[in-house]
């Protein structure tokens, strides 16, 4: 299977996005049921340890608790209106911020909630983050877009 995404956790364990969420640890690989039952190819972890993920049915977060993994969904932060992309194509952590990156729009998630920042095309977005800003890459027909993002969108 081809990996989506791929990250590390303050604890040095691999955590990888095919279609499935899995976490190895060094020793053994253990698997996340993903949000809603569905491919799930975009993943980020910030600074806590939250492995950030989504796909179309449904965005938010897995903790590791006592119990095992669980995970919480941000989907009813969404403003009136606004819905889940049709694809995901991937998930950025500055800080307290995660931008869930579709193919022309942006989900931003700060503490305050979530906005919805949209792009001009129907065009795949490619994103980045560097230092504190998420740039996103937008190839257009005619065109090629650089937008930089911040908590602000």
């Amino acid at each position: 299977r081809r990996v989506f995404s791929i990250h590390t956790d303050s604890q040095g364990r691999v955590i990888a996005a095919n279609g499935r969420i899995g976490i190895y640890d060094g020793h053994q690989m253990r698997e996340l049921p993903t949000p809603s039952g569905v491919h799930t190819g975009a993943l980020a972890v910030d600074g806590q340890d939250r492995v950030w993920v989504g796909n179309h049915e449904d965005i938010g977060y897995f903790v590791e608790t006592a119990d095992g993994w669980v995970f919480t969904s941000v989907k009813p932060e969404l403003p009136a209106g606004v819905t889940l992309p049709e694809i995901i194509w991937s998930v950025h952590c500055v800080g307290e911020t995660v931008f869930f990156v579709g193919s022309h729009q942006v989900l931003v998630r700060t503490e305050a909630g979530i906005r919805l920042v949209e792009l001009p095309g129907l065009r795949r977005l490619f994103a980045s983050v560097q230092g504190q800003y998420c740039y996103v890459w937008q190839r257009g027909q005619d065109r090629t877009q650089l937008w930089r993002l911040d908590v602000e969108g």
